[in-house]
């Protein structure tokens, strides 16, 4: 069945070029709906900074990040998909039937708009991530672990993904000293995880007041462990896997949030605002997992294109 419109008017702007914007509009097309998609920097998201996926689609094996992103990007050249890279997208308001995009100082109509914004780690207290960022403190292991090789470093964070920085950090730091924050415990299986030397990866869990010092890049850090004992060492880098937060300041007031900030969909990922969808991470409930942020930007269009009277071809 054709798809019904009464405009010019897209049938769908996806905003966010990880997996869940990519899938989303991969199967938009398919359905046979107009689509465009919005990415601010290069198509895969958070795959760019992972050397390990897992739970690949249609795999029982951990993929490279990086060329699965690669990969994403060809699927959506293939598929021939509007894609507009390196495009900020600076405000989203109602429009007549739809919503309207300012994109880059361009207007872009659209009937629905799917948010794939994702997230962003959560800075520590202390305002010292931010003044190292860049000389010595790092958000990804896969691109920045290379540059510490045969030293010690320090990764703080107790998120899901701190399991993946710790597995890539492994492969060329001498020592990681893993301090995992009072009350962000979220990943007690990395003691446990296979592939990580116990000699080589020390766990700190209940660390507090941890502080990273130095001139003109990090040179030492200290924290207290469980025990308020004061520990202080000299470190030569430190990478964040800290939990992280959504990316919905363009949607701030438009839709329902959690009490963290997630957008809150139904099994349509529909949000509460009409004609917007959510899908992948920046979406309540969800999981940095591939097999989920896809699916949901499958659902998402097989949703619109059921409204709008389209089916597959």
């Amino acid at each position: 069945m054709a798809v019904s419109r009464t405009s010019d008017d897209l049938d769908i702007a996806i905003i966010g070029g990880g997996p869940a914007g990519v899938s989303c509009a991969l199967a938009a097309k398919e359905l046979g709906l107009e689509v465009v998609l919005v990415e601010r920097s290069g198509i895969g998201g958070q795959l760019l900074n992972l050397d390990e996926a897992r739970f690949v689609p249609l795999s029982n094996e951990p993929q490279a990040g990086y060329d699965l992103a690669a990969q994403l990007g060809e699927s959506a050249d293939a598929a021939a998909i509007d894609v507009r890279l390196f495009a900020e997208c600076d405000e989203l308001t109602r429009a007549a039937g739809g919503w309207s995009l300012s994109v880059d100082g361009a207007q872009i109509r659209a009937r629905n708009v799917v948010l794939a914004t994702g997230t962003h780690p959560e800075e520590p207290e202390g305002g010292w991530a931010e003044k190292f960022l860049g000389a010595g403190v790092s958000h990804c292991a896969a691109c920045d672990g290379p540059l510490y090789a045969g030293r010690a470093v320090a990764l703080v964070g107790g998120s899901p993904w701190t399991l993946a920085e710790a597995t890539s950090l492994s492969q060329h730091a001498s020592e990681i000293l893993v301090l995992i924050p009072a009350g962000e415990d979220l990943a007690p299986e990395l003691g446990e995880r296979a592939g990580l030397d116990p000699a080589k990866v020390q766990i700190v869990r209940e660390a507090r007041n941890i502080e990273v010092t130095g001139g003109s890049a990090v040179e030492s850090l200290s924290y207290k462990d469980a025990g308020g004992n004061p520990v202080a060492r000299d470190i030569g880098g430190v990478f964040l896997g800290t939990s992280r937060s959504p990316n919905t300041t363009l949607v701030a007031g438009l839709v329902d949030t959690d009490e963290r900030g997630f957008v809150i969909v139904d099994s349509n990922m529909r949000s509460s605002a009409e004609n917007l969808y959510a899908v992948g991470e920046v979406r309540a409930g969800s999981a940095p997992l591939l097999t989920v942020v896809t699916a949901d930007g499958v659902v998402a269009a097989a949703h619109i294109a059921g409204l709008l009277g389209g089916g597959m071809r």
